[in-house]
């Protein structure tokens, strides 16, 4: 079933145009998602007293020049014992030189995500940044 729905998703989504290409571009996407069953993350996940997948989280806050809206989705949050973990996969095909370059940003989105839900939960949060890679 979950073949059938990536093979779905990238049909949908323009990600190969023809029919070797798609089998490939799925064999690739599913390569990814078992390096994501097999990650310790999900291990931890798949445990969580609590967790949330693709969790919205909306923030506003106000100072002297108005109001600001943030809000983002976190891939997956796991709480425990008080403390919440988000966890960010990221997927990039890229070389680990373009990698290091994108790497801070990500950590920065991850890290807000997790002062956002600190903030409006009133909990300890951190972030997590999860590379995963096909093969």
């Amino acid at each position: 079933a979950l073949e059938a729905l990536v093979r779905a998703v990238v049909r949908d989504e323009h990600l190969a145009s023809d029919e070797p290409g798609m089998a490939e571009t799925v064999a690739r996407l599913m390569e990814v998602l078992e390096s994501v069953r097999r990650s310790p993350e999900w291990e931890a996940l798949s445990r969580a007293e609590t967790r949330m997948v693709e969790c919205p989280i909306v923030r506003v806050t106000r100072d002297d020049t108005g109001e600001r809206v943030v809000e983002g989705v976190a891939d997956a949050v796991i709480g425990s014992g008080g403390d919440w973990t988000v966890l960010d996969w990221k997927s990039d095909d890229v070389s680990d030189e373009a990698w290091v370059q994108r790497r801070e940003a990500y950590e920065r989105q991850v890290r807000l995500y997790a002062e956002m839900l600190g903030a409006l939960g009133g909990v300890q949060a951190h972030g997590e940044l999860v590379r995963v890679r096909a093969g």
